[in-house]
């Protein structure tokens, strides 16, 4: 089994000392100075776009206040992110419930993606559905069942 590389490269351009973000098959134009990178110097490689976004604006920050926003964006995270189910449950029927009041577990799994849970998007429902929030229905989706929330 092959392990491909990730879909994303960081580069520092060698004109302006800037770095950027491109897709591995993508041209390497620096977007602040706009020359081509024939021989780009890869500083680093990441899966998706959000890492990506991520690496980037800190290597673009003066070195001195790197940590300075590294520790402010962990408590930005902190405050925005559900610390527990209690939290987390009312906020997703909210978000993610359609029209007929049903959960579909596709549904789920982008909103655990898209908020960056560390929770399975199956377990998150087997919990809903144990305490009575939910009934399973046929085809991957699920009723909501209280409305108390």
């Amino acid at each position: 089994m092959s392990k491909e590389m990730p879909s994303y490269l960081v580069i520092l351009c060698s004109n302006c000392n800037y770095y950027f973000g491109k897709h591995k098959k993508s041209k390497f134009n620096c977007p602040r100075c706009g020359s081509l990178q024939n021989t780009p110097q890869i500083y680093g490689r990441v899966d998706d776009s959000n890492s990506l976004h991520d690496l980037v604006s800190e290597l673009n920050l003066p070195e001195e206040l790197r940590s300075d926003f590294k520790n402010l964006n962990q408590n930005n995270e902190e405050k925005n992110n559900p610390n527990d189910l209690i939290d987390l449950i009312p906020m997703m029927f909210n978000e993610i419930t359609n029209s007929k009041g049903e959960l579909i577990l596709i549904d789920v799994e982008k909103f655990v993606k898209k908020k960056n849970l560390k929770v399975a998007p199956r377990d998150l429902l087997e919990v809903c559905e144990f305490e009575g929030l939910l009934l399973r229905l046929p085809g991957e989706k699920w009723k909501v069942i209280s409305e108390s929330l």
